[in-house]
């Protein structure tokens, strides 16, 4: 059998104090300005020429107020999102220019400081006059976000008139977020009783409706089986009486739903001429009685038929 050479090469050795003088000599090529090379009595020449010449040296430093991270952040937004509230009353009391600068999501520094709970924080940009109509992706201001997470002295603040009307602020309580739903809508489906009571005695209406299906705070109420929200609201005018789109009062909606006290409260405050869609299964008892229509079926046909004979 034939024996195999093998050739195996050795690493370059490079020659270190060789390779020392190029890099130098590079260095020096690099670092020439030409002026030994230049014609004599054209030095006189270039010299007058920068002599003449009016250079004004100003060096820019950006604002710290600019800066933004990936995210959009400010630094005010990132003193508050690493809970520093020294740090952000600090910033905020330096540059008001940053107050209403929003983030990639849509989200203001008021937004943030409900998000993180900082109270002091949420109250120094109130009075800073910070937007309160804002809103984020979602389409929530900070009162929206307060609500959201039931936090009553931040929805305090931003509702104290002695920090907004003042100021000439005006808190829109009727502005619907994205889902629809104004802060009242998700106070009473947080079953939050304060901040449904504060949000009432700031003006917001007890009777506005989600654009989605026409429900109130009351229709919400009872969707969310909410006995003492549903007295709350009847006893803040809620109107037992309004209809969503599909002609149901609050008191339809009862219909299967477990507790039998909000139904027979209902039942007794309902307009009697809303209810020909329920059907009293026992009348010695006003509990006992369900839907047997859609809601969504008009209420005045009467010639609905099915295989010739008639349903009425």
């Amino acid at each position: 059998m034939a024996e195999l050479s093998v050739n195996i090469r050795r690493p370059l050795e490079f020659d270190r104090s060789r390779l020392n003088k190029q890099a130098k000599g590079l260095e020096v090529e690099r670092l020439d300005s030409g002026i030994d090379s230049m014609p004599e009595g054209s030095m006189n020449s270039v010299t007058e020429q920068m002599e003449n010449l009016n250079v004004i040296s100003e060096i820019v430093t950006p604002s710290w107020a600019q800066f933004r991270t990936e995210d959009g952040d400010t630094f005010l937004h990132l003193a508050i999102l690493h809970n520093c509230p020294d740090i952000a009353i600090l910033l905020l009391q330096s540059d008001t220019s940053i107050i209403d600068l929003s983030n990639s999501s849509k989200q203001t520094p008021l937004h943030m400081s409900v998000i993180m709970g900082l109270l002091e924080v949420t109250r120094e940009l109130v009075e800073a006059r910070a937007d309160l109509e804002c809103t984020d992706n979602q389409g929530n201001t900070a009162l929206h976000l307060a609500c959201e997470q039931e936090n009553l002295e931040c929805i305090s603040s931003l509702l104290d008139p002695l920090l907004t009307g003042s100021r000439g602020q005006r808190q829109n309580l009727e502005k619907h977020n994205y889902n629809g739903y104004t802060c009242l809508h998700i106070a009473v489906m947080k079953g939050h009783h304060e901040a449904v009571q504060k949000l009432l005695d700031s003006g917001a209406d007890v009777n506005t409706r989600e654009p989605n299906s026409g429900r109130t705070a009351l229709h919400l109420a009872v969707e969310f089986q909410c006995r003492e929200m549903v007295y709350l609201l009847i006893e803040r005018g809620a109107d037992v009486n309004r209809l969503m789109y599909n002609s149901c009062t609050a008191l339809h909606l009862t219909a299967g739903r477990p507790d039998l006290e909000i139904q027979n409260r209902l039942f007794q405050l309902t307009n009697s001429e809303l209810m020909p869609l329920l059907e009293f299964m026992d009348s010695d008892s006003e509990a006992d009685w369900d839907i047997h229509s859609d809601c969504d079926m008009p209420l005045d046909y009467d010639d609905l038929q099915i295989g010739g004979h008639s349903l009425h």
